[in-house]
C-alpha cells in the first residue's frame, strides 16, 4: 500500500501526501546546499513531482538495486 501512494503522489496526485513529501523533500533540499531556505526547497520539490524528475529518479534507484 505504500508504494503505491509513493507512485501516486510522485505522479502528481495532490493532496495531503504530496504536501508533506514536498515539505520533507524541500528540508533535505536545503540540507544538501541546494536552496538557500526552506520556501525556495519546497518549491524545488514540488517543481521536481510536477516535472516528473522525482519519478525518474525512483525509478533510477529502482534499477540499480535490481542489479
Amino acid at each position: 500500500e505504500s508504494a503505491e501512494i509513493i507512485l501516486r503522489v510522485l505522479n502528481g496526485e495532490a493532496g495531503p501526501r504530496q504536501d508533506i513529501v514536498a515539505l520533507n523533500a524541500g528540508a533535505a533540499i536545503v540540507a544538501g546546499g541546494l536552496a538557500e531556505d526552506f520556501g525556495s526547497g519546497v518549491t524545488l520539490a514540488q517543481a521536481s513531482i510536477q516535472n516528473g524528475k522525482a519519478l525518474e529518479k525512483l525509478e533510477g534507484l529502482k534499477a540499480a538495486s535490481n542489479g
